[in-house]
């Protein structure tokens, strides 16, 4: 109890301090990426069709995820996108798109999730942390200097949440804790392969716990939040072509939920639309004295 107050306080100055300059009536863009099991193929097709969508909005064939939101999380094989679509380069911009990503994980999955078997008969399927190493420490290493980046390299704030096994607490890899302390810097690698999503899921809990709160606290501006999930859909092959036509879930208050009669793919353009219409400059960043990365103007 006293480790999560003394959590919950450092949080709150960090926060006070990141959003001391921020006008009032600016609005926060998060970006969340669930983990999804090992293949993250609604994650990515979600991503994939969010960024194509604001190039299409803003007639820029350069814009990126990343400038379009303030911070961005993730877990699991989120944690992944989630780092590398900020991951900056030595110009400070994003080392990938967001079909770039997708791709990558893509092919390398069955490197990043390569299983092997443990326990007394070997029945028990673990997966090869060697394999993953060595997988992460080439996607998040810097083509210009061969450089392994770190927490402070991304170019907007990163929230990775997991779980510490010793002291049986929450912990959050941040940028806004890289930015205070050189030991909380830790190497991208490391910070997105300590949430490997292995587990088969039995009952999705959490998440509708979360959407639910989310969605009542959204309940006057329904459009200011907007939840992609898949439900019930067929083989491997088809749920990359259907990602995106299947219909809408919205969280009611009281837990209430109600099929949508738009598609996950009209949800995203509608808000693509109100994004674009209301973007402003970012926050400022995580106050990173010794980082490589500049500056961003006009949320760019």
């Amino acid at each position: 109890m006293e480790l999560s107050k003394l959590t919950l306080e450092i949080f709150s100055k960090l926060e006070h301090k990141w959003l001391s300059h921020c006008k009032p009536n600016h609005k926060t863009r998060i970006l969340s990426i669930d983990g999804g099991g090992t293949t993250a193929i609604v994650a990515g097709q979600a991503l994939i069709h969010l960024e194509d969508q604001i190039r299409l909005r803003t007639s820029d064939p350069q814009a990126q995820l990343a400038d379009f939101f303030d911070i961005v999380a993730g877990t699991g094989i989120g944690a992944i996108l989630a780092a590398m679509i900020t991951a900056g380069d030595a110009f400070g911009r994003p080392m990938y798109t967001a079909r770039e990503a997708v791709r990558l994980v893509s092919e390398r999955n069955s490197e990043l999730y390569k299983f092997k078997s443990g326990g007394v008969f070997r029945r028990r399927r673990k997966i090869s942390s060697r394999s993953m190493d060595n997988v992460l420490k080439q996607l998040f290493q810097r083509k210009e200097d061969g450089r392994l980046l770190t927490l402070k390299d991304t170019c907007k704030p990163l929230l990775i949440p997991c779980f510490d096994l010793k002291s049986s607490a929450p912990f959050v890899f941040s940028r806004a804790d890289a930015s205070e302390s050189p030991s909380f810097d830790f190497e991208l690698w490391k910070s997105t392969c300590s949430t490997p999503s292995v587990v088969d899921i039995v009952l999705d809990g959490v998440s509708e716990t979360i959407d639910q709160m989310l969605g009542n606290a959204f309940c006057w501006n329904r459009t200011d939040y907007v939840r992609i999930q898949a439900f019930g859909l067929g083989s491997k092959a088809m749920r990359k072509e259907e990602v995106l036509k299947e219909r809408g879930l919205e969280s009611l208050p009281f837990g209430g939920k109600r099929l949508l009669t738009e598609t996950n793919g009209n949800r995203i353009d509608s808000f693509v639309q109100r994004l674009v219409a209301t973007a402003k400059p970012s926050p400022p960043s995580s106050p990173c004295k010794d980082s490589a990365v500049n500056s961003l103007a006009n949320g760019r």
